[in-house]
């Protein structure tokens, strides 16, 4: 997100590419991230070429990062690309033995856009990241 902040400050444009689970990309995922470049570009006249063809797609206005209340061991109960409503558990947190410590919540309606995959999680760390639309 660095690059991107960076890029709007100084009026430029810029695209975030998530993909994959665990941040293993697919050819098919690749495809899609070529042609949805292709369609930016294009869209921003920096390619002559006209854009490949899309289905509907969705525009996330904003990313909302969920943080973890507490240290112990992270239980997610969701997957990328799920689609979730506020208030929705998103996962929890239990103790070594199984005990539950937190128990965390989408706070708002969103697409997950990515979960932490490792259980041992301190408090303040990301958990899940929440892609949100109007």
């Amino acid at each position: 997100a660095y690059l991107q902040t960076t890029a709007h400050l100084l009026g430029k444009p810029a695209l975030t590419v998530m993909v994959g689970e665990r941040g293993v990309a697919t050819s098919s995922d690749l495809l899609t991230i070529s042609a949805g470049v292709q369609r930016v570009l294009a869209h921003l006249g920096m390619v002559s070429a006209p854009a490949p063809s899309s289905r509907a797609g969705v525009v996330l206005e904003a990313m909302e990062l969920v943080m973890s209340p507490a240290t112990g061991l992270w239980q997610p109960e969701v997957r990328a690309g799920q689609r979730v409503a506020a208030g929705e558990p998103l996962g929890m947190i239990t103790d070594s033995f199984g005990s539950t410590i937190a128990r965390v919540t989408a706070p708002a309606s969103g697409v997950v856009l990515y979960v932490a995959v490792w259980p041992p999680i301190a408090n303040g760390e990301g958990l899940v990241l929440l892609g949100l639309s109007s």
